[in-house]
């Protein structure tokens, strides 16, 4: 597996993502985090047809699916707000059973945003830590509420 880049977690201190390849060297992308501590998570999740809506291995190259549900929430989230990721509205989302997961596609290092907040509003993908709404469809206000200043 390959370095993508680290991000720093509330929760889990520094973070590594790794990239490689489900099944075989030229397989669909799969993406780990790790910690000093070992392995955190696995942040894609291979999708196949007929199981599911879509197929992992016809993604382009760098795009993956990604697990954001149950024990994944709050790591994708910070995973997404580190700006090694974009979201890829344009490949849609797959289904299977009762979930539904959107597509990531890695950034290279050279086009990774400096600002977390600029990247995270653009995208909009990502909670406030703040007040769970999503970011880019509410203001700093939230913060300044929460801070009890007007």
């Amino acid at each position: 597996m390959n370095t993508v880049g680290t991000f720093q977690s509330r929760r889990w201190g520094q973070v590594t993502v790794l990239r490689g390849h489900y099944q075989r060297a030229d397989g669909p992308v799969a993406v780990q985090l790790v910690t000093d501590e070992g392995p955190l998570a696995t942040l894609s999740v291979n999708m196949y047809r007929p199981e599911c809506s879509h197929d992992s291995s016809r993604l382009p190259a760098d795009c993956f699916y990604v697990k954001q549900w149950e024990e994944n929430e709050a790591i994708a989230d910070e995973a997404f707000a580190s700006g090694l990721f974009v979201l890829r509205e344009d490949l849609g989302t797959a289904q299977s059973g009762y979930v539904t997961a959107p597509v990531w596609q890695i950034k290279s290092q050279e086009r990774a945003p400096v600002e977390r907040g600029a990247q995270a509003a653009e995208h909009k993908p990502n909670r406030c830590p703040h007040c769970g709404d999503w970011l880019g469809e509410h203001d700093r206000d939230c913060i300044k509420a929460r801070r009890g200043v007007a």
